[in-house]
C-alpha cells in the first residue's frame, strides 16, 4: 500500500495551490505516521518548500533523537506536538516506553522558534483520570505553551488494524461525551491557556 515520492515530485504536487497558501497565511503540513522517521525527506521537501517561501510544520509524537533532528526541527514553522499524558508509568501501560523522550524534547521544541501547539488525544478512563488532564495543563502552563487542541478518540482506525493482523488495544474505549471535553477544555483555559476541541 502507498506510494513512494521523492521530495521534489512530491513538492511540485503541494506547490499547484501557491496562489491559495500566499494569500491564506496558509502552508504545508507533514504528518503520518511519524514524519520524522524519514529525516532526510523532509530535510529535502523543506529546502524545496524554503525556496518558495512557503510555510511548513509537521505532526510528531515527539519520540526522537534530538541530537540527530535538531537542524530539521529547528528550521520548521510550526509543530502540533502529541502529548498522551504525563505520566511515565501511564504513558508506559498506553504505548509500552515512558514518555521521557517525548517530554525532553518538547521543552527543547518551546524554546526554539517554530509555532508549537500542543495536541491531547482524549481517550476516556485512559488520559482522563487521575488527574492527567490538570498535569498536561499544568505542564503546558510551565512551558509557555499557549495553544492546545484536544482531539476526541474515535475507532475509525480499528479496521486498519484487523487489515494488518493487529491487535487493537482499545477496543473497549469510548469516545468522550461533550461534557467531558469541555471539563477538560476548562482545564486548560482556568491557567490561561488557549484550547479548543476539534
Amino acid at each position: 500500500m502507498g506510494e513512494y515520492w521523492l521530495p521534489e515530485d512530491l513538492y511540485r504536487r503541494l506547490a499547484g495551490p501557491m496562489r491559495f497558501y500566499r494569500n491564506s497565511g496558509g502552508g504545508v503540513t507533514l504528518s503520518g505516521g511519524e514524519p520524522l522517521a524519514q529525516p532526510e525527506f523532509v530535510r529535502g521537501l523543506l529546502d524545496y518548500c524554503a525556496r518558495a517561501s512557503l510555510a511548513v510544520g509537521i505532526e510528531t509524537c515527539g519520540y526522537w533523537d534530538w541530537t540527530r533532528l535538531e537542524s530539521l526541527v529547528e528550521r520548521l514553522d510550526f509543530i502540533y506536538y502529541d502529548l498522551k499524558c504525563v505520566s511515565a508509568d501511564r504513558h508506559r501501560q498506553l504505548t509500552g516506553h515512558d514518555n521521557r523522550l517525548i517530554l525532553e524534547n518538547l521543552r527543547r521544541v518551546v524554546r526554539g522558534r517554530a509555532k508549537t501547539i500542543v495536541t491531547v488525544p482524549v481517550v476516556p478512563g485512559v488520559n482522563t483520570v487521575d488527574e492527567e488532564p490538570a498535569a498536561i495543563a499544568d505542564l503546558c502552563r510551565e512551558l509557555g505553551i499557549r495553544a492546545v487542541r484536544l482531539l476526541p478518540y474515535h475507532a475509525l482506525g480499528s479496521a486498519k488494524y484487523e487489515e494488518l493482523g493487529r491487535e487493537y488495544k482499545l477496543e473497549h474505549a469510548r469516545p468522550p461525551s461533550r461534557e467531558e471535553l469541555d471539563n477538560i477544555r476548562a482545564e486548560f483555559t482556568d491557567r490561561g491557556v488557549d484550547c479548543w476541541i476539534e
